[in-house]
């Protein structure tokens, strides 16, 4: 018990100017003890959104991709089916009027053939409609919607970190006020 009087019983001894500059002191200290956890915590706060920025980067390279693939299948379907038509529709056209016309007569040889040509072209362009389908929206829409979540959840932890030091900062100073 002695121990914790001495203390109070030296400051009580001190003259009172040296005791509100020793206690404008801690107040200080205090104060800058304060900020600098406030720096830290929003230098945490940085840190994990840098590290979720990354991961929702990734996410979207990730997505691209699979869109760019679908996107490539597509359009080689659409390239694929406009040089088939083209070139095979020279050579088998002749072939195919060749052997109709012995038993047809020509118009009706003719279209014959050009109504099969027109079903293959058909097929194709469903194929490549239906992988271009698969290709959606051209951006990474899953990715930018966990940029936006992440974005909102940082900013609402920066303002709670800072408004928690505020206050942490305005109840030191009350303290001090009430010490003097």
């Amino acid at each position: 018990m002695s121990m914790m009087n001495e203390p109070q019983e030296d400051l009580r001894e001190q003259p009172i100017g040296d005791l509100v500059k020793q206690l404008s002191n801690e107040v200080t200290t205090l104060v800058h003890q304060e900020i600098d956890l406030a720096k830290a915590l929003l230098q945490q706060e940085v840190e994990k959104a840098k590290v979720q920025l990354k991961s929702d980067v990734e996410l979207a390279k990730g997505e691209l991709q699979e869109k760019g693939k679908h996107a490539g299948l597509g359009a080689g379907m659409f390239g694929g089916a406009g040089i088939a038509a083209i070139l095979a529709l020279g050579t088998f056209t002749v072939f195919l009027l060749l052997i109709l016309n012995a038993v047809l007569r020509d118009w009706l040889a003719a279209l014959i053939v050009t109504a099969l040509w027109g079903i293959i072209a058909l097929v194709l362009v469903s194929r490549g409609r239906r992988e271009m389908k698969l290709v959606g929206a051209p951006l990474p829409e899953r990715a930018f919607q966990s940029l936006r979540t992440d974005a909102q959840e940082r900013v609402e932890g920066v303002k709670d970190s800072a408004a928690e030091s505020a206050e942490s900062i305005k109840e030191d100073a009350k303290w001090a006020k009430t010490q003097k």
